[in-house]
């Protein structure tokens, strides 16, 4: 947690995958949201919010230092949950949710491109 507490000590909002979640998010935490699509289409994304507190490692005679940061789960119509964390509390959980989900594709697109080389 060493960088993620020198980028809030710099006031750098960062946004990240949350890995290893451990249980679904309640049915009734989520809401559907409106989303437009860089390809100009709407989708329903079923999104929710909440604070969590990540907790670093204890050091020495000193308390484990912690970063408050907001955690967005998405729900997709299989019911599976991804959950994204962030510091950046200017935008709304919807930008946040087209920002991280539209890396997909890119990702998929290097991802093939490097298997077909």
């Amino acid at each position: 947690m060493t960088f993620f507490e020198e980028l809030v000590r710099q006031r750098i909002a960062f946004c990240t995958y949350k890995k290893y979640v451990d249980e679904d998010w309640p049915e009734e935490e989520f809401t559907d949201y409106e989303i437009v699509t860089a390809s100009g289409e709407t989708e329903t994304a079923r999104l929710a919010e909440q604070a969590t507190v990540l907790c670093g490692k204890k050091e020495k005679g000193k308390p484990a230092k912690t970063i408050t940061v907001r955690e967005i789960c998405k729900k997709s119509s299989s019911g599976h949950q991804t959950a994204v964390i962030s510091t950046n509390y200017v935008l709304s959980i919807v930008q946040i949710c087209i920002f991280m989900f539209s890396r997909w594709c890119q990702e998929i697109f290097f991802y093939v491109m490097q298997i077909n080389m």
